[in-house]
């Protein structure tokens, strides 16, 4: 069996989404690139990994996809030795400032601020938003996830619905890098995705309480078992506590920023009369809570 007959059985050898085979195929098609179309016993990955870095490919690029190939290819009955692996940094989660979305906010065509709107509230993947009909989500939305198959809730606040409107998703990746491209240079800030909308959801979430971070992502609460959502529901964390996870201020009305304003500058005024001793106290309480 040739590389790019492999290629092709990817969908007869992977029980998985249409997502995730794509993502088998690319990887594939990487290998190949590198070692030529090549019988699976044939194939040289420490020629494959010598190419790949003359060509400015990450370490993390290339173990993934000789990885995920060499899953298919012992799916496919074939054993392969695939040689030491290059030494892969670990990641440096750089999660960008909510600041950093707002100022782009305004430079977004509606499609993509609805999109980065969701994004931001959700932390779902670009290729689950593009599935959604804006229009139809009210006060709360629930979602498949198409690579997991896991079912997520999500409570939608009123300053995220404002601008969902009656938009539609593209689906090309392409546009969607062209669009966060030219709202990014019209803002003057760096560079972002919807990858980094992602982590910056599951990582807002997690300031606003310890483990929901991790469950907007797809996993469950700390110290829950497999059997504990057949008991509760792990989401309903999330609506309890959507009033205090930041909105975005240039989504919210003037009344709205007043009020919010208003509050801040009373719990201000609050803490200045409170004495250190009693701070402490409140303090520990606060961790108490936060577990």
């Amino acid at each position: 069996m040739l590389l790019s007959d492999l290629s092709r059985a990817v969908d007869t050898l992977c029980d998985a989404s249409a997502v995730t085979i794509a993502g088998y195929r690319h990887r594939i098609a990487f290998v190949q690139r590198y070692a030529g179309d090549v019988e699976l016993q044939a194939i040289d990955f420490a020629a494959v990994r010598d190419h790949a870095r003359q060509d400015g490919k990450s370490p993390c690029t290339i173990e993934n996809s000789i990885k995920q190939a060499v899953q298919m290819m012992r799916r496919a009955g074939v054993e392969a030795e695939t040689g030491k692996p290059l030494r892969v940094p670990p990641p440096d989660p750089d999660v960008i400032p909510v600041s950093r979305l707002d100022r782009t906010m305004p430079h977004m065509p509606p499609w993509l601020r609805a999109h980065c709107a969701l994004g931001y509230v959700t932390g779902l993947r670009r290729t689950d938003l593009t599935q959604l009909d804006p229009v139809s989500i009210g006060e709360s939305l629930t979602v498949q996830a198409s690579k997991t198959g896991k079912v997520h809730r999500f409570p939608i606040p009123a300053w995220c619905r404002r601008v969902l409107g009656n938009v539609r998703f593209p689906r090309d990746s392409h546009t969607y890098y062209r669009a966060f491209r030219a709202a990014c240079q019209a803002a003057g800030v760096p560079y972002f995705s919807s990858q980094d909308l992602r982590r910056l959801a599951a990582n807002t979430w997690e300031s606003v309480q310890p483990g929901l971070g991790p469950l907007v992502l797809g996993h469950a609460l700390p110290g829950w078992s497999a059997a504990t959502p057949f008991y509760l529901r792990p989401h309903d964390a999330l609506f309890r506590r959507i009033d205090d996870f930041p909105p975005l201020p240039s989504l919210l009305t003037d009344e709205e920023r007043d009020r919010r304003k208003a509050i801040r500058v009373q719990l201000d005024r609050v803490i200045e009369t409170i004495p250190p001793h009693k701070i402490a106290t409140l303090l520990q309480v606060a961790q108490g809570l936060a577990g």
